[in-house]
């Protein structure tokens, strides 16, 4: 089962699961910076990840800023 549920909302991508907006910062490449949205499930970033690809399909990167996410595993 997925542990991430993400969907489009009024004011960008939302996760369902986590009932929290994603927030994303977006760059003039088509790219996003997704921060972390605090305490997670083991696995919601993979799903997460591979939900806002399909959700957003004209990212070309998704880039994780590493002082948020490095204790995620």
């Amino acid at each position: 089962m997925s542990e991430a549920n993400i969907i489009h909302s009024r004011y960008g991508l939302r996760c369902e699961k986590l009932d929290k907006p994603l927030n994303l910062g977006w760059g003039l490449d088509n790219s996003a910076v997704l921060h972390c949205p605090g305490e997670l499930p083991t696995g919601w970033l993979c799903d997460a990840l591979d939900q806002i690809f399909i959700a957003a399909p004209q990212l070309s990167a998704v880039a994780l800023p590493w002082a948020e996410w490095r204790e995620e595993p």
